[in-house]
């Protein structure tokens, strides 16, 4: 299945992350290309690469003392496990394993197909054969959540929607089975789905090639004013102009007295994508990133389509929200252009650089924090709503969606 990604725009080949996370446009230097010999041994490349990773999390990593990890012990054990020789899978599962350790919630390695991957997202060209859905995890239920269902694809097909859980596939409970949710074209895939409020029940979907939807997706409230705009991604580097495109639109279909900016399921993406959105709705500074050493200012140039600017704006936000979604509501409140309605924010934005390797791997770094124009600090702790509306994505269905009814309600008071 399609699933969620992470948040950050890639530094010399565009690319995006799979995760979630806060991420930036690209400017940070990649490691120079070295064209290995024909005669040289898989480790030489291997520890050349290492080092060199090694050397880019001790120079930029965000925490001086690594989260807490003892980055000078584990570099030096996984670079004698290096030297000891691996094949290219093991020593990119090393690597990923050993960014794991510092357990951010943002760093991660990629192995090049990994890495081509996010290439593809970012440019808006991902496909992958699965059922055409985007999945979220709920451990402590034993379940998956759908946070969006493809229009017209499998999933869609066999009845399925957006809130709908997943319980089991083969008889197992669904989180030992995800992997299992892809699979050949034209081959089927039989779990067990419940919809909030209902009994469970057997669906049989037939895998196919899957190309993601628009990023950005847009509604007008029947006999009304009030427009609904669904950001799922900022890690499509398109979504600023389709967000663009979309009030656009609206506008042009008459006035929009009151807009809803739905960031439920956004994990996130790139600061290109973020800055290019937030210039749609204020102007100025907005906030600082901040390094080990010193900062530098979130700024944006105000772009008016058509009330863009001074519509009454609320936004939704929930556990799903995070990364640069974040970042695009707490700015947002904290200069009051917005109010935030749902539930506390997952609390994740730090800024990941990505860095890219001679064989086309790629590790991105937790390298930059963020700071509010009004001081605090919104990594774990994420960002408060101004009305606090609670519900899983789990628990409701597009028909009874208190946090988008209670939205509308304070839209509709300021505009009877």
């Amino acid at each position: 299945p399609a699933t969620k990604i992470p948040s950050r725009t890639p530094s010399q080949t565009p690319t995006p992350l799979p995760s979630a996370t806060a991420t930036r446009t690209p400017s940070a230097t990649p490691a120079p290309t070295v064209t290995p010999t024909p005669t040289e041994l898989p480790t030489v490349r291997h520890l050349r690469i290492f080092d060199q990773l090694y050397d880019l999390v001790l120079q930029n990593y965000l925490y001086p003392d690594f989260n807490g990890l003892n980055w000078l012990a584990w570099g030096a054990v996984y670079r004698e496990l290096v030297a000891a020789g691996m094949t290219d899978t093991e020593f990119h599962g090393a690597m990923a394993e050993l960014i794991g350790k510092l357990d951010d919630g943002h760093s991660a390695f990629q192995s090049p197909a990994a890495a081509g991957i996010t290439n593809a997202i970012i440019h808006g060209q991902h496909q992958n054969v699965g059922i055409g859905v985007e999945i979220a995890s709920r451990p402590e239920r034993n379940t998956a959540v759908l946070l969006d269902v493809y229009p017209n694809g499998p999933a869609w097909n066999a009845g399925l929607r957006a809130h709908d859980s997943l319980l089991t596939l083969d008889e197992r409970p669904i989180l030992e089975q995800l992997a299992q949710l892809d699979g050949p074209v034209g081959s089927t895939v039989r779990p067990t789905a419940q919809t909030p409020g209902e009994l469970p029940r057997p669906v049989e979907i037939t895998r196919a090639l899957i190309d993601s939807p628009p990023p950005v997706s847009a509604l007008r409230w029947d006999q009304g004013d009030i427009v609904t705009i669904v950001i799922r991604t900022f890690w499509d580097q398109n979504t600023a102009s389709l967000l663009r495109r979309r009030l656009q639109e609206m506008g042009d279909q008459g006035i929009i007295g009151g807009l809803i900016i739905d960031l439920r399921i956004n994990h996130g993406g790139s600061e290109y994508s973020l800055e290019r959105s937030l210039r749609l709705f204020a102007d100025g500074t907005l906030g600082y990133f901040t390094r080990r050493n010193g900062e530098r200012p979130l700024i944006v140039t105000g772009e008016h389509i058509h009330n863009s600017q001074t519509v009454p704006l609320v936004i939704l936000i929930g556990k799903e929200t995070s990364s640069y979604a974040e970042i695009f509501a707490g700015v947002l409140q904290s200069i009051g252009r917005a109010r935030l309605v749902g539930t506390v924010t997952r609390g994740n934005v730090e800024t990941i650089w990505p860095h890219d390797f001679e064989d086309h791997s790629r590790v991105w770094i937790a390298e930059e924090g963020f700071r509010p124009l009004g001081g605090g600090n919104w990594e774990g702790n994420g960002i408060v709503p101004d009305l606090d509306v609670p519900g899983d994505w789990a628990d409701f269905t597009a028909e009874n969606d208190t946090q988008l009814d209670t939205a509308l309600q304070l839209l509709r008071q300021n505009n009877p």
